[in-house]
């Protein structure tokens, strides 16, 4: 994977993380480890 694509995988990713914890639902349990 390229780094360009990388890069928009994790950004996609933390904003649907953002979107969630402004939603007020659960982590999944990956970004709770990766939070903590």
């Amino acid at each position: 994977m390229s780094i360009g694509g990388s890069l928009t995988a994790v950004s996609v990713w933390s904003n649907d993380i953002c979107n969630m914890m402004v939603n007020a639902e659960e982590l999944p349990e990956l970004a709770t480890v990766v939070v903590v």
